[in-house]
């Protein structure tokens, strides 16, 4: 846990979706560390009762769409160039991982150098993965651990319940060149977004 833990104890705290997120340094305020330093671009502080790579709590980002249930983790490398893992960054209320990435790379001047991958999970899943899963070693490697579901039920048109109405339709109006992208942005396996196979157009549809 962080070292003191009574300064941590004082520091301001907000709620995200019943996580308890304590604030250490605000958007446009300075972050410094060994040989780098930033102005932040958003919220940067740890998430209360969850322990990460360094020991600490988990380190996170709070991005300005607070209604989002998609968590991205980005795995950082150490900073002595060898590409071994570091430890997470967490990016709550961002609408996409394209987003996050971004933010990041505005939060650490060497982002770019150590930046190893990003995952998307859904809050679900995030909270499952502080809670049980191993958070000492890059999310990306678990191979083991499934953030979406990825089995076939019997009833097939278990994807339509993994969205809700509006995503469907948007999927439903959407090519196929796009629907990656939506599986990104909506939580969820390819899988998913792609078993959704009619196809229109608003106009087809408004026609």
């Amino acid at each position: 846990m962080k070292e003191n833990q009574l300064e941590n104890s004082r520091l301001p705290r907000v709620e995200f979706h019943d996580l308890s997120i304590a604030i250490e340094t605000y958007a446009g305020e300075l972050r410094r560390g060994p040989g780098w330093i930033n102005k932040l671009p958003a919220d940067y502080g740890f998430i209360d009762g969850t322990e990460g790579a360094d020991g600490d709590e988990m380190d996170c980002y709070l991005g300005p769409n607070p209604e989002s249930t998609i968590i991205y983790v980005v795995d950082q490398n150490d900073m002595n160039g060898s590409g071994s893992f570091d430890e997470h960054k967490c990016f709550l209320g961002y609408r996409s991982a394209f987003e996050a990435k971004k933010d990041y790379y505005k939060g650490h001047s060497h982002g770019y150098a150590i930046f190893r991958s990003i995952t998307a999970l859904s809050l679900g899943a995030f909270k499952t993965w502080l809670k049980y899963g191993d958070t000492s070693s890059p999310l990306s490697k678990i191979r083991t651990f499934r953030p979406f579901s990825m089995i076939r039920h019997k009833n097939y048109k278990f994807t339509t319940r993994k969205l809700t109405p509006d995503q469907v339709a948007l999927v439903r109006h959407s090519p196929h060149t796009q629907k990656r992208e939506l599986a990104e942005k909506f939580g969820v396996a390819y899988s998913t977004i792609h078993n959704i196979k009619s196809y229109k157009t608003f106009m087809d549809e408004a026609g």
